[in-house]
């Protein structure tokens, strides 16, 4: 049975927290928190883990999202320092914020996607040959059906279009 897990990430610099749910195991959750900052994405977590000095909690176990919607919300209202208390109040925009750090991590975000390209070549090679060969089969569908529909209008129009070649078939 899936669960929703209902987490904190405490700052222990500044005692500032951020609360979330996740349905993925919380270390990969974490590691996509943690992704945000070296890409240079916002999240409001990020405020607490730029710091490089926090702690992943494990608060509870929800079975629906209802009740995971309402049991984060209600750790949110009431833990002390949590930099999101936004997202149930929605006084505060954050538009602002996201601008300043992405043009303060510009270069940063460049810099990763540039070393990560040069570190993973052959993964990112290989991933690309594995794709094109898993979807080669659906390309080919598609193309099978493209050239029907131009069949049943005298060919493709590109090279055939003659509408003598009209399939009579198609009107009935």
């Amino acid at each position: 049975m899936t669960f929703i897990t209902i987490y904190k990430i405490y700052d222990n610099t500044n005692g500032n927290s951020y609360i979330g749910q996740t349905t993925q195991n919380p270390k990969h959750r974490l590691a996509r928190h943690l992704s945000y900052i070296k890409t240079g994405e916002y999240c409001s977590s990020s405020i607490v883990l730029l710091n490089n000095d926090y702690e992943f909690i494990t608060l509870e176990k929800c079975y629906t999202f209802d009740e995971a919607n309402e049991r984060e919300k209600y750790y949110i209202k009431n833990t002390p320092n949590c930099i999101n208390k936004v997202k149930y109040t929605y006084k505060y925009d954050y538009s602002e914020y996201q601008k300043k750090f992405r043009l303060e991590n510009k270069e940063k975000a460049k810099e990763y996607h540039k070393q990560y390209k040069i570190d993973n070549n052959e993964k990112l090679l290989k991933q690309g040959r594995a794709n094109h060969h898993k979807n080669k089969d659906e390309r080919n569908r598609k193309r099978k059906e493209r050239q029907k529909y131009y069949d049943s209008w005298g060919g493709n129009k590109r090279s055939n279009n003659n509408l003598l070649l009209i399939d009579i078939n198609i009107f009935t």
